[in-house]
């Protein structure tokens, strides 16, 4: 009986072995599938939301004060950490890396960049400000109002935290598949006449092609960032056509896809036959 209710309700079975069972061991390549979905799949939430009439903001991380996707947003963010965090691989290395990515994905999460993000006069969003009670009415008064941008700053310096964490995590991103995802094991990936099978051989260009994504796409950021601390004003084509958005986008696909292959998709394509369960 599936819904038990008497004193004896779900007791083990003392006929099953349990320690034997891989159905309780984390499936690492299924969840390393599951977490290259979510990230190639959030640039694409966050352009839903500008065709359903969410303000095209310019970057993804601005996406933030929307007030739906801004949820979307972080929970995607958490869920990626989590599961970086809980990602073993092959060595303790390995495992301490993708912990700190993980630590770094909880960092965008927690401090959202500053400023508005969005060029259009008129947009619903969310605001961080201080609200006063009005002492003879449920109205409340905004402060300071002669300061807008603050509306969009959780506090000072909480940018430079949400870029230094944006700058780790894709620094760890590239670096996991220029040098984690490339390794060779010898058992699985070498053929008899010393060669590297096919499959891993296509698996480890599309990492480097990733990974090289994902550096020119970090470049990009910091030489428009460099851009405006010199002149004080970004690119006028970089603000025209949301270039941090698009650029951000690229960064977060290529890393989808690689940890898409990396879970070898559902066992479809990319597999090896020798290749053994990541658990």
């Amino acid at each position: 009986m599936l819904f038990e209710t008497g004193a004896g309700r779900f007791q083990p079975d003392p006929d099953y072995n349990y320690a034997s069972d891989q159905r309780y061991v984390l499936d690492q390549q299924f969840l390393a599938f599951v977490v290259g979905s979510v990230a190639l799949g959030l640039p694409i939430a966050m352009l839903i939301g500008v065709v359903t009439g969410t303000c095209f903001y310019d970057s993804i991380s601005h996406f933030y004060y929307s007030k739906l996707f801004g949820d979307v947003l972080v929970s995607a963010l958490v869920f990626i950490g989590t599961f970086l965090v809980a990602y073993r691989g092959e060595s303790r290395r390995e495992s301490r890396l993708a912990t700190f990515a993980g630590f770094s994905a909880f960092g965008i999460a927690l401090f959202p960049t500053t400023g508005r993000g969005c060029e259009e006069l008129d947009f619903s969003g969310r605001i961080l400000a201080d609200l006063k009670a009005a002492s003879a009415s449920d109205a409340v008064s905004v402060s300071p109002a002669e300061d807008f941008g603050q509306f969009f700053q959780l506090f000072p310096y909480a940018d430079a935290l949400h870029f230094t964490s944006a700058a780790l995590l894709f620094s760890f991103l590239a670096f996991y598949t220029f040098f984690v995802f490339t390794r060779v094991i010898e058992d699985e990936h070498v053929t008899e006449d010393g060669e590297l099978t096919p499959v891993k051989k296509a698996r480890n260009r599309l990492y480097i092609s990733s990974g090289v994504v994902i550096v020119v796409a970090m470049l990009a950021m910091a030489a428009n960032a460099l851009n405006s601390a010199i002149t004080d004003m970004p690119w006028a084509w970089w603000t025209e056509y949301n270039a941090t958005f698009w650029v951000e986008a690229a960064a977060l696909w290529a890393f989808g896809v690689s940890w898409m292959v990396k879970g070898r998709l559902f066992g479809l394509v990319f597999l090896d036959p020798r290749d053994r369960p990541r658990q």
